[in-house]
């Protein structure tokens, strides 16, 4: 739904969060992402079994599949495909695109489990750091969608 509804206000498009809403409850859509999903996860299951190296690489090349389900209204494949054309060429720009966010939630988790000792204390704050973070990924993954299509359509006419 952030996605979505983030997509339109980026294109300008004048959009209502009632809409966003009816596309993401729209029953094929749901079965969709779901598939995707799945999907995504075997294939970060067999690179992560394969050691810790493999499941990066390979989630690196997944990141846009489920932003592709969303926003274009891919099928689960074709959704996984792009992703992989999309990224091909650009896998270190994406990584470090990627860390900035995933470094963050990472650093500001472990100091919040070292200073808040109350457990309420902890989940009030993890709720906050998440409304935080969420948007800020779903943002980070439309900006790589956008900016790697471009690249990759360029990539094409030249």
């Amino acid at each position: 739904i952030i996605l979505r509804y983030m997509d339109a206000l980026a294109r300008n498009e004048k959009t209502e969060l009632k809409q966003a809403l009816w596309f993401a409850c729209h029953w094929p859509r749901i079965f969709t992402m779901f598939r995707t999903m799945a999907l995504m996860l075997l294939i970060l299951a067999a690179g992560l079994a394969c050691f810790v190296l493999p499941g990066i690489i390979l989630f690196v090349f997944l990141i846009l599949a489920m932003p592709l389900v969303v926003i274009s209204e891919e099928k689960a494949f074709r959704a996984i495909k792009r992703s992989f054309q999309c990224v091909w060429g650009h896998w270190w720009y994406t990584l470090l695109l990627l860390i900035v966010p995933i470094l963050s939630a990472v650093v500001i988790a472990f100091l919040v489990d070292r200073l808040v000792l109350d457990p309420g204390g902890r989940l009030i704050v993890d709720c906050v750091l998440s409304a935080i973070l969420t948007p800020w990924m779903y943002a980070t993954q439309l900006v790589l969608l956008h900016e790697l299509g471009w690249r990759h359509a360029q990539a094409y006419e030249s």
